[in-house]
């Protein structure tokens, strides 16, 4: 009998898979537990391992095609075995965008007299423009040299359009674009975002590190501000939580998101219990889930269960940014580059290293204040650096 192969669920939130490589092909034999083909989600791509062993008889979605949870892209069935009909899932394709065209309903000319001054008709003719096409605004409607220049000027600004068009190029969004696109808007909407600013010195930072080094431990400085977040939590921990309805589920564990750029998107991996991991481990661990994401190895443990984002968009040459929350997180620490600045050191200026910190929160669920005494908790931490 036919064995039906099924679109995973990978997640609560999970609609649909697109598929993206069949590791087997038709014919071949699949044990229970190889790899068998590979999807991706609006979260992460995926191997999926069989869950039968058989004969794969039939491919009914083939890569490229989108596929609801729990719809058949495929059979395992023997030589001989009959199959079922299935629709295949729906098979995605660009986005193209294109002028509409109006329909207008074709009546019979009918002789008007176009009132136009002579100079406007002689301005006219030279430039090929039909007058009749022309709103004047002269006295009576009377059409003016300065109505035809401004329809010369409209004229060439409709070219220049097309030409850009004809110029552009369309893509479409993959299922992780577009579902981050749906995401962030979502609680772009819902929430009141409110971002809070603050310099830090990053003097002694640097310097713990360049001693870090010397050992032969080379740790980020991603990892310092994961670090000092999930220590600011314990003394705050109202920015480690969510709302739910009319209530706020305060967080036990600080799983720290730490956001990752893409070729083509943003994926956010977790730090998990990050309050109990040392500087090392947390430096580690950024490094290892940054390279599994770039290879798309990221496991669906890896990306959910995070409590705080943090985003250090320093490293792309930002000052500073007003980053958007990761839902159904409060709160997401946006760092920018570390530049030398003057800077006060007991009434007396120095140039130090600085960097701008932005806490980005929802309103509903922290004040103004305790966002602020969040953020200063944070930069304390980070000039007083400790190792651990």
């Amino acid at each position: 009998m036919a064995k039906k192969i099924i679109m995973p669920k990978l997640g609560l939130t999970m609609k649909e898979g697109k598929i993206v490589e069949w590791l087997k092909d038709e014919g071949d034999r699949v044990q229970e537990g190889e790899p068998l083909f590979v999807i991706e989600t609006e979260k992460v791509q995926a191997t999926i391992e069989s869950r039968d062993s058989g004969t794969l008889r039939k491919i009914v979605a083939p890569v490229g095609t989108s596929v609801p949870i729990a719809e058949v892209v495929g059979y395992f069935a023997e030589e001989g075995e009959e199959l079922p009909e299935i629709p295949l899932g729906k098979e995605e394709v660009p986005i193209v965008l294109e002028k509409p065209t109006e329909t207008r309903e074709v009546s019979k000319p009918t002789k008007k007299k176009i009132l136009i001054s002579p100079l406007a008709r002689s301005t006219a003719e030279k430039h090929r423009i039909d007058p009749s096409l022309i709103k004047g605004t002269g006295p009576g409607g009377r059409i003016t040299r300065d109505d035809v220049l401004r329809a010369i000027d409209e004229g060439a600004a409709l070219k220049a359009e097309t030409v850009l068009e004809e110029e552009s190029q369309i893509i479409g969004m993959n299922i992780m674009r577009r579902k981050t696109a749906e995401r962030l808007s979502q609680i772009h909407k819902e929430a009141p975002h409110v971002t809070v600013t603050d310099p830090v010195d990053m003097i002694k930072a640097i310097k713990l590190l360049e001693d870090m080094e010397k050992k032969g431990v080379k740790i980020s400085f991603t990892a310092v501000f994961v670090k000092a977040v999930a220590a600011a939590l314990k003394d705050y921990p109202i920015v480690n939580s969510r709302l739910e309805g009319y209530q706020i589920r305060i967080l036990k564990h600080k799983n720290i998101g730490v956001a990752v750029a893409l070729e083509d998107g943003l994926i956010v991996p977790v730090i998990r219990d990050a309050d109990k991991k040392s500087l090392e481990e947390i430096s580690l661990k950024i490094r290892e889930v940054a390279e599994k994401a770039r290879s798309n190895k990221l496991s669906l443990d890896e990306i959910s269960g995070g409590t705080f984002t943090v985003s250090n968009i320093g490293t792309f040459g930002s000052d500073v940014f007003t980053p958007i929350m990761n839902p159904p997180e409060c709160a997401i620490l946006g760092i920018g580059k570390i530049v030398k600045r003057a800077w006060v050191v007991e009434d007396r200026i120095e140039i130090r290293p600085i960097a701008t910190l932005s806490l980005t929160f929802d309103h509903r669920i922290i004040d103004g204040a305790v966002a602020a005494s969040f953020l200063e908790r944070i930069r304390e931490i980070i000039e007083n650096p400790q190792i651990g």
